[in-house]
């Protein structure tokens, strides 16, 4: 099925001083980049994507936004 593709699924136990103190059932996407595409960019005029994991920029040099163009699959379905 198409829901095995895109997750990946496990159950987790979680013991302390040999004691079960929670167990789940989890889920996440195997792209993270697809719940966000789908709900984020697919609606937004422009976006600006940062991470606190970029090296410093010094100061003197300039910003340059580029314009980002959707997957050609979230263009047909984008709404205005």
């Amino acid at each position: 099925s198409e829901g095995r593709d895109l997750f990946v699924d496990w159950a987790q136990l979680d013991r302390r001083d040999g004691a079960d103190i929670d167990i789940g059932l989890h889920r996440h996407f195997l792209d993270p980049t697809e719940p966000f595409a789908q709900q984020v960019l697919r609606s937004a005029d422009g976006v600006a994507i940062t991470s606190a994991t970029l090296a410093p920029v010094p100061v003197s040099m300039e910003v340059i936004l580029l314009p980002m163009e959707l997957p050609s699959s979230l263009q047909s379905e984008r709404r205005h």
